[in-house]
């Protein structure tokens, strides 16, 4: 796509995104985040919540989170991936904490 001067939208890279979220190479995690900020499309919730996907699968909880708070908007898919995440790698007191934030707020 690229070489033919065509860019993803928010939907192709969020694909791409999810579908090498199971490589969890951290290396690769970087230049997904890159492409979708020099893209401008990490400010789409679909390609947000998969690197959220993506960072959590890689157990770097930190970067999932970090990218979590900067959303501008979040939805179930958001709360949820990132609780995925924690509970996965057993950090019940974060899984515990955002499942009553996530409570709080009505969802």
């Amino acid at each position: 796509m690229q070489r033919n001067r065509f860019g993803p939208d928010d939907f192709t890279l969020g694909s791409v995104i999810s579908s090498c979220a199971n490589l969890a190479s951290l290396e690769e995690d970087a230049q997904f985040h890159c492409q979708a900020l020099v893209s401008s499309l990490i400010s789409f919730i679909t390609v947000s919540n998969a690197l959220i996907t993506l960072y959590g699968k890689c157990e770097s909880m930190e970067d999932s989170y970090q990218l979590f708070v900067e959303m501008n908007t979040r939805d179930e898919v958001s709360w949820t991936v990132l609780l995925t995440g924690y509970a996965q790698f057993g950090e019940a007191n974060e899984t515990i904490d955002l499942f009553e934030r996530m409570l709080a707020i009505g969802l």
